[in-house]
């Protein structure tokens, strides 16, 4: 018989902070847990004797699994009444952005209703006419046909969301669990709102392939399609510059189509602003603000044919200025 896997005593701080130690009172004394070394790496990202890589990815992807409905639950105003012992709703919940996928959709995704891939479908063909129209109607027609592989109607789920930029490195996928996490619980750089929903769309840095979240057409999530086009173009080399143009195309297509209105506290970009771009392979956090900055300012400063002209200048690599004279 094999030997037994052995199991070590984990302590958490009183303060909460992470730590080989987890302590327990109950009844006036001092009671010690003892986890799994798999479940000793998800809280501290310690690996030690008898540790296996594959239990503790499961592990972690059923951990956020439920944390995600915990989470959905809290946004909600349900919580557990310990003296009826059943749920309750304090009547203080709000609803959620997004439906909540059944436990096996929240870890493995599933194909989007007809409805929102016939979305998806419009938005890519809109994308690839404003920013593939210098291409010649064969190049057009291999990036159609390649962006339809990479952005397949398939749901944004925890799996793809932990394999999203180092594949199955398990370091990685342990940091984006945590980042994941924080989104379900609307900090980091998701917003109160979105608490109990998980990203409205993502992009493998590796495969390319993107993935939405089911219900994302129904607020302001519904240009999701738009900006994780530019993403894949710029992965395709159809366009030079995809960061903050993915979201100012967001903002600017919801403007346009009047699903929502132009914020009176939303400032105008500033020059450096206009022309600030990443560094690297992520999107950076300030992006989302200063692209939705920008889109707003389009709306609002350029004539409605000459708007996504300027998108396009910009996502070819000119400055404010180059695209203002150019268009």
């Amino acid at each position: 018989m094999p030997p037994k896997r052995p199991k070590v005593t984990i302590m958490q701080t009183p303060t909460g902070k992470q730590a080989r130690l987890s302590k327990t009172l109950a009844n006036g004394r001092l009671i010690e847990r003892k986890i799994s070394p798999e479940q000793a790496f998800v809280r501290a990202g310690k690996r030690i004797q008898g540790f296996n890589e594959r239990n503790a990815k499961g592990l972690g992807e059923r951990f956020l699994g439920n944390a995600w409905y915990s989470e959905a639950q809290k946004r909600q105003g349900i919580h557990w009444n310990p003296e009826s012992k059943a749920y309750e709703n304090n009547g203080k919940g709000k609803a959620l952005k997004m439906p909540l996928p059944t436990f096996k959709q929240r870890l493995l995704g599933r194909y989007l209703p007809a409805q929102e891939r016939r979305l998806v479908e419009s938005q890519v063909d809109f994308s690839l006419k404003v920013f593939g129209k210098n291409l010649s109607p064969e190049k057009r027609a291999q990036a159609r046909k390649e962006i339809s592989r990479l952005i397949s109607g398939r749901q944004v789920s925890i799996s793809n969301t932990l394999r999203s930029t180092k594949g199955s490195d398990i370091d990685e996928m342990r940091r984006n669990g945590i980042e994941t996490l924080n989104f379900f619980k609307g900090k980091g750089f998701a917003a109160k709102s979105e608490q109990g929903t998980i990203y409205p769309g993502i992009m493998n840095d590796i495969t390319g392939r993107s993935y939405m979240a089911r219900g994302f057409s129904k607020n302001y999530n519904a240009s999701t399609p738009i900006h994780e086009t530019l993403h894949v173009l710029k992965k395709l080399g159809v366009i030079k510059v995809d960061v903050p143009f993915a979201y100012a195309a967001d903002r600017l297509w919801l403007l346009e189509q009047e699903v929502v209105k132009p914020s009176s506290v939303r400032k105008a970009p500033s020059k450096q602003e206009l022309d600030r771009t990443r560094n690297g392979n992520e999107e950076p956090q300030w992006s989302e603000k200063s692209g939705n900055r920008i889109g707003q300012w389009v709306f609002q400063n350029i004539p409605q044919e000459k708007r996504w002209n300027y998108l396009f200048e910009r996502c070819m690599g000119k400055n404010h200025a180059e695209a203002m004279r150019a268009i």
